[in-house]
Order: structure tokens, then C-alpha cells, then sequence
């Protein structure tokens, strides 16, 4: 390729690469942050409006506001504790598999192991398929 039709790093296709993490990987980071603060608004900023959310076995979600409902779950109260072990990428595809813990209403713990697959439309994410795991003990 010569110097006339070479892209340059803002052009080309993909994630934008800081250091050695990739603006994907940092809107993971940035979407897992949101839900430690049960922050709708950052969360939502990070989708695009076609969002589809699976939680296999359980639900599915479309779009914005439907995802914005499931956020802070009926179920649960205050705010989840959430630690993402090792994101893995591939083309438009983010694996992040995750620990979790919540405070169900009523006192009892739920912890969970978990990976969670994002799709991304550009930098937005637009799939996020989650498999969650209850842990015992």
C-alpha cells in the first residue's frame, strides 16, 4: 500500500488503540463502572439504540429503554459488586468474564460467576449476551 492510499489510525476500521487497551475494551470497562454505580445514564450512553440484551435462560431485551428498566432489577437492592477477570477481544467482539455479588431484597446474598459477550455497531455497544452462573457457599 502506498503513502496515498494508506489510512491513517483515525480512519482505518476497528477500535482506536491507546497504549494497549482499546477504546472498546474501555467502554466495557466504562459500561461494568456504570452498573458498580448503578449509573443509567453512563451505561445508556454507551449503547446504541438498537441494543439487544440476552441473559440466556432467563430474558431478552431490546432497545434503550427496555435495557434501561433492567439496570437496577426489582429483585435486588443497592449496588452490585462486579470484578471483571480478563477481557478478551476479537474484531467487533468483546468476552469479559466477571464475578458478581448483589444483596437481594429480602437480606440474602446472590453471587455469581458470569461472562458476558458485547457486540459493537462502531464504538457503541449493540449486543450484550450474559451467562450467569449462581455460586454456592
Amino acid at each position: 500500500m502506498n503513502s496515498s492510499t494508506r489510512k491513517s489510525a483515525a480512519e482505518s476500521e476497528g477500535p482506536v488503540q491507546e497504549g494497549w487497551v482499546s477504546s472498546r475494551k474501555r467502554t466495557v470497562d466504562a459500561y461494568f463502572d456504570g452498573f458498580r454505580a448503578s449509573d443509567h445514564e453512563a451505561i445508556l450512553a454507551l449503547l446504541s439504540d438498537e441494543v439487544v440484551w440476552v441473559i440466556h435462560g432467563h430474558w431478552r431485551r431490546e432497545g434503550k429503554e427496555a435495557f434501561d428498566r433492567e439496570i437496577e432489577n426489582d429483585a435486588f437492592e443497592g449496588r452490585s459488586k462486579l470484578t471483571v477477570e480478563r477481557p478478551i477481544e476479537e474484531g467487533d467482539t468483546i468476552v469479559a468474564p466477571h464475578l458478581g455479588e448483589g444483596q437481594l431484597r429480602g437480606g440474602d446474598a446472590f453471587r455469581f460467576a458470569g461472562v458476558t459477550v458485547f457486540g459493537f455497531n462502531g464504538e457503541l455497544i449493540s449486543r450484550v449476551e450474559s451467562y450467569i452462573v449462581p455460586l454456592r457457599g
